[in-house]
């Protein structure tokens, strides 16, 4: 039985809100890769990956991880 509610919400705070705009902003990322950004910017947490695009996008959102750190 649906209730109403939808499964995803809009941001709400001004830093979501400036992410989802950081996000929507990025080219050459998929789907996927939009979520794992956003879980991680949410999180707090750094995103190591071989894969160019999605690293270049977490370096543009200072989500990245440097091993030498």
């Amino acid at each position: 039985r649906w209730t109403g509610q939808r499964c995803c919400t809009k941001p709400r705070g001004s830093v979501e809100r400036e992410s989802a705009r950081r996000l929507a902003r990025l080219g050459g990322v998929g789907y996927v890769d939009v979520h794992l950004l956003a879980s991680a910017t949410l999180d707090n947490a750094k995103l190591w990956t071989a894969d160019r695009r999605l690293r270049m996008a977490a370096q543009t959102l200072d989500l990245d991880f440097d091993p030498a750190m």
